[in-house]
């Protein structure tokens, strides 16, 4: 009796560390908060994040601007601070 609750003791371990081990693979949604939108003129849409300094004739810090292409319809659902995660 004790060997077949060992057995089964030693198959909860088993399980839980393959779920632990699939949980953490999962890669964690990327979010920002939007500070620009952006539609081209071919029929793009961006949105931007980041750090954006409104001094550009000043060199002294360095600008980090980030952005992605987004469809149309969220850049319709999103406005300038909301925060938009991509999966």
């Amino acid at each position: 009796m004790k060997q077949i609750l060992c057995h089964y003791s030693i198959i909860r371990v088993i399980y839980l560390v393959i779920f632990i081990s699939l949980y953490s693979c999962q890669k964690p949604p990327d979010c920002f908060k939007i500070t620009f939108k952006e539609q081209t003129r071919d029929g793009r849409y961006y949105f931007h994040w980041g750090d954006f300094d409104n001094n550009f004739g000043h060199n002294e810090k360095q600008l980090d601007i980030r952005s992605g292409e987004v469809t149309s319809y969220e850049y319709r659902e999103y406005e300038v601070g909301d925060t938009y995660c991509r999966e």
